[in-house]
Parts: C-alpha cells; structure tokens; sequence
C-alpha cells in the first residue's frame, strides 16, 4: 500500500484476483526446458485451464498474460516512451484496459519480486508513465500520433503561458527544432527546454542546464549546441569519470544543426551531497569539455563484480534495421562494469556512427543497453559491416 499505492489500488478493485496469481505461477514455469518459455507457459495454462473447467474468458486473459509478460518491460525499459508512435504501436498489442490493467500489476510483480537490485524507482516510472500513456490512448478512442503531436504542443504551450511566455516568443524556436522534436520529447520537457532556449536559438557557446527529474529519483541534464563528431562520448566520458551512471538518453539534432540532447542520470554510489553545488559542477566541467578539442582519455571497463563473475554469461550483440529506414538499433547484453557505455560510445565512433537514442537497463549485475544508431550520412549498412561491428564491440567488451 506504500511502496505501491498506484498498483494497491488497481489490485484493490481486481474482480477476479485468481487471474493474476495463476499468470503469476504459470510465467515462468517453463524456463530451462529449452524454447520460448512463454509458450510453454501458455500450452500448460491451456492443460491447467481444461482440468479445472475454467471460465473461457478467464483462461484466455490468463494465457494471454503468460505469452505477452514481457513485452511491458522491454517496450517500457528500451524504447522511447515519448514518441506516440510507440505508445500506439503498444495499446495495439494490448487491445483493451483489462489487459493493460492485468498486464501491468503482473509486470510491477514480476520484476520487484526477482531482486531488490532489480527493481528501482527509474524502473518505477517507466512502467506507470508505459501504464498511463497507453490507458489515455486506449480511453480516447484510439487517437492518432498526429493529433497526440498537436495536444502534446498544446500542453506545453499551457505550462509556458503559467511563466508569461507567449507563442511569439518560441515560434521561431520550434521553427528551428522541427517536427521531429515533438516526437521525441515529453509536453513537460518542451516547456522546460523551451524556457531555457527560446531566447538563445543559436548560440557560440554550450548551454548545459540539470535539474533534479521531475518524476522520480536522479537528475537530468540538458546539453544544447552546435553539432559536432563525439559530443555523446565526451559526455558519457564525463559521467563516468563522476561516478553518475547513464540511466537514459535521448539524442536529437534540430533542423538548423545544433544538438538537442537530454540524458537522465543515477548515482553509482548515492550519497549525500550540495546539489547546487553538484548541478553548477556539472554545468561549468561539461562546457569545459565540449569547448576544449581534446579527445577524451580511454576509460577501461572495471573488473567484473564477485556476483558477475560467478554468475557471468556470454556478451550478446545485435545489430538490424528498423523497417525500410536508416536507423539501426543495436542491443548489448553483458556484465555490468564501471566505463561500458563510455567504452560503447568509443567503438561505435571509431566505425563513424552516430547514436539517436539510448535505454540504459541494469538489471542487478547485468545489463541490457539498447541504442538506435545511424551509420555516416544515413547511410545503410552492408551485412558485412554489420558483422564487423559486432566482431569489434564482442573484442572490446570481452
């Protein structure tokens, strides 16, 4: 009821709360017996259901939660849950509340019960803001990502209006951004970013601002600037040097050339500390960075944790094309170590490609990063470059 008073309450108004402790048992039950364990799991709810006469509709929404259990997690904890595109293709696949509602106290369940370690409050929002989105979208008769742009647009204009700040002020600002900006950034974030900007189009200097997040633990920090090779491993150098891991990152390039690029961050070691202190550090040592030509020095991946190494698995690196586009995305799954996403971040500059978007997903002792990446002027390709890539990072991360 405290950890958890958004999913108490749900649970609280669950009918039929046998649903979600069979989906519970029945998950994972088939792991280790080589295959798809959640088709497995759905052939035994089938058996399972026939032998105790369940209701149709119960066994379907139960089968239906064991297929599809992961799918909240992964859309939540690798995809951009800002672009609407996302949230549409997912309320797709969950079709009506009951499932979302199901799905998602399943979901919250799952992970918190795998690992202290596993569960945090980043993973937290993630999944209640996947929850929200998908059950507005659901309630509003399936609206299009184009009218979800112009509400979107509309609620940040709302929040500026609060500080004075009229249309007339940012209009040549969002000129510059472009449509795309809208897909990739919260109404909240537009707002923000446009207080801070809307009077500095173009400036000579790097504009780096940090808060604390607005839902949830951590910070956020905003790097605004003209376009330029490295400036995602300069960063990634810098926090890892600070002890502050990447939690997310959201890069973008407006259509004028300048760097839109925001990144959430935790604590490694939390403790207490200034954070007016911490945030003007940060700002001041980060234009330091971005203004000094220097290549950033070589960070090497700390040695495997005790849990790690006891418990390691072989690195996983995939690497393919989203539909007919130029954007890629690739996925690493390994140890977690102090300096792998600076060690990324290295590779992926050496081989002239320019990462779009990050999710950063630890869980406990290992991690899944997942990056949509784009080769040199868009380019596409080949499937021998592709195996090169995954050659080389396989080499520099083992």
């Amino acid at each position: 009821k405290h950890e958890f008073p958004d999913c108490y309450d749900l649970f609280k108004n669950y009918k039929k709360k046998y649903i979600l402790y069979l989906a519970a048992l029945f998950h994972d039950i088939a792991k280790g017996r080589g295959g798809d364990h959640s088709e497995l799991g759905a052939k035994d709810v089938d058996e399972f259901s026939k032998l105790n006469h369940l209701p149709t509709e119960d066994h379907a929404l139960i089968k239906w939660l064991v297929k599809s259990h992961l799918i909240m997690s992964h859309t939540a904890q690798k995809l951009d849950l800002s672009d609407p595109r996302v949230i549409e293709d997912f309320a797709k696949k969950i079709t009506n509340k009951e499932n979302l509602i199901s799905l998602y106290l399943l979901t919250v369940a799952d992970i918190r019960a795998t690992s202290p370690h596993v569960w945090n409050q980043w993973k937290a929002t993630l999944l209640k803001n996947l929850f929200k989105s998908t059950l507005n979208y659901l309630e509003q008769d399936k609206v299009s990502h184009e009218d979800s742009i112009t509400k979107r647009k509309e609620k940040a204009a709302l929040i500026l209006d609060n500080y004075n700040i009229k249309n007339h002020h940012y209009k040549a600002l969002w000129e510059n951004f472009g449509k795309s900006y809208f897909y990739r950034y919260t109404e909240e974030e537009i707002a923000w970013q446009t207080r801070l900007l809307f009077s500095h189009i173009t400036p000579s200097k790097p504009i780096i601002r940090v808060r604390h997040r607005p839902n949830g633990e951590g910070i956020e920090v905003l790097i605004y600037q003209k376009n330029s090779a490295n400036i995602f491993n300069k960063t990634c150098h810098f926090f890892d040097e600070i002890g502050y891991n990447i939690a997310a990152a959201k890069i973008f390039t407006t259509q004028h050339d300048y760097a839109l690029n925001l990144f959430d961050l935790l604590d490694a070691n939390p403790k207490s500390v200034s954070y007016e202190g911490l945030f003007k550090f940060i700002e001041k040592e980060l234009t330091n960075r971005f203004e000094n030509q220097k290549d950033s020095k070589p960070i090497k991946l700390s040695a495997r944790s005790r849990q790690a190494t006891y418990h390691s698995f072989d690195t996983k690196i995939s690497v393919y094309q989203i539909e007919q586009t130029p954007i890629y995305q690739l996925e690493v799954i390994t140890d977690d170590r102090h300096g792998l996403l600076s060690l990324i971040s290295d590779q992926l500059s050496k081989e002239e490609i320019s990462i779009k978007h990050a999710k950063i997903n630890t869980l406990g002792s290992r991690a899944e990063d997942t990056f949509l990446i784009t080769y040199k002027n868009h380019s596409k390709m080949s499937n021998k470059k592709i195996n090169d890539l995954i050659k080389k990072m396989n080499a520099a991360i083992a």
